[in-house]
């Protein structure tokens, strides 16, 4: 009963608390991504996964929500994350707090956690650890129930370097505590009941990040921006066509944003056969565009509004910074981010295509951060 209390009493605090802005876009997950890919489910806007297939997304007729496998007893560190860039990085010394709701399914599990690092994440690798310093431990309350929803809280103190948020299980399966709410119920359920393939799956919803302390400004409106029109993706000729890529694409939270130009663009050029972009400044292990990189495609895009017929082929590249498959994977995240952000000023899919060449033709030495930078790049080639 005092533990019951003390979730209640710790409840009402937060609610207090949470009173200022969220640094997630998108934390009900109710803006959605219209999806081509015919063997993947599309993630929400502003949301990724760092596995290929990616996290169960659902609607009901009220809301939508994700959910997350935390653990998979039947395969060694089986798991499920979603991840975001936040609004605005953290301040280092201030106080925040993140809260959201969940819904068990008939399996409990003792905690599941949130980590912040400096990028995303293209895979799970390195994600599940055995020190529980690393990220941050949200326990679940003692009184919670299968199939209800129930509200957590966190606080933490930020280190500032926090620009990314990771949501899911990164405790190790020898450390992750997992059991049944009702084990007599399950087995009666379950003819073939076998622990030993227990898959724990968490429904998530409202995720808040809120800053307790004063704070600076940054300009969240861009970033929002940005977020949304890099997770317009996923688009797959074979299966539709591009008739309806463009006009069933979801861009009504993009239509109303403002531009995110921040220096007039020039005026537009008949541009060579081939064009190199090495002013995107991708920092390491980095794919997204920023507000800063807008002006570098501004005549590109002018051209491409004025003129018919054009295709293009967009390639990225990375340093050898990794494995070559991470590379691999993350050269198509820059070559996509440029696929998207042209599609969301208007472009039309048809005409485009993207792909990643990983480590491939470097054009800098890449024993030198100089040289490395030089080979984070993206190529477009023009067919008339």
């Amino acid at each position: 009963m005092l533990k019951k209390l003390l979730w209640i009493l710790l409840s009402l605090a937060f609610s207090c608390l949470l009173n200022g802005q969220n640094l997630l876009s998108n934390g009900g997950f109710e803006d959605i991504n219209f999806c081509h890919k015919y063997d993947e489910n599309c993630s929400p806007k502003a949301w990724r996964s760092t596995t290929p297939k990616l996290f169960g997304y659902h609607k009901t007729e009220t809301e939508r929500f994700i959910s997350l496998l935390l653990m998979n007893k039947a395969r060694s560190n089986d798991r499920k994350f979603a991840q975001t860039q936040l609004l605005c990085p953290l301040e280092a010394g201030k106080r925040y707090a993140i809260s959201l709701r969940l819904r068990p399914n008939q399996f409990r599990i003792g905690s599941f956690g949130v980590l912040f690092k400096t990028n995303f994440s293209t895979s799970n690798e390195g994600l599940i650890a055995r020190d529980t310093t690393s990220f941050i431990n949200i326990p679940m309350p003692p009184e919670s129930n299968e199939h209800e929803w129930i509200e957590v809280s966190q606080q933490f103190v930020a280190k500032g370097d926090e620009a990314f948020l990771i949501l899911g299980n990164f405790r190790a399966d020898n450390a992750t505590k997992v059991g049944y709410y009702n084990p007599k119920a399950y087995k009666k359920k379950n003819k073939y009941y076998d622990a030993n393939r227990m898959r724990v799956t968490y429904t998530f919803d409202d995720l808040q990040l809120i800053c307790l302390d004063s704070t600076s400004l940054c300009d969240t409106t861009s970033t929002h921006a940005l977020l949304y029109t890099d997770s317009i993706r996923h688009s797959m000729h074979r299966l539709y066509p591009p008739e309806s890529i463009t006009t069933s694409m979801d861009t009504t939270k993009l239509d109303s944003l403002p531009s995110l130009a921040t220096t007039a663009s020039p005026s537009p050029a008949i541009p060579p056969k081939k064009i190199v972009l090495r002013n995107l400044n991708y920092a390491s292990n980095a794919w997204q565009i920023t507000a800063n990189d807008v002006p570098e495609l501004a005549p590109l895009i002018e051209y491409m509004q004025t003129t018919p017929n054009v295709h293009i082929t967009i390639t990225g590249y990375t340093d050898n910074i990794g494995s070559e498959a991470a590379n691999l994977a993350l050269s198509r995240n820059r070559a996509e981010s440029v696929y998207n952000y042209l599609i969301a000023k208007g472009i039309t899919a048809e005409y485009m295509q993207f792909e990643g060449k990983g480590e491939a033709n470097p054009v800098g030495d890449n024993t030198t951060e100089a040289g490395r930078a030089l080979n984070r790049w993206v190529e477009l080639l023009l067919n008339h």
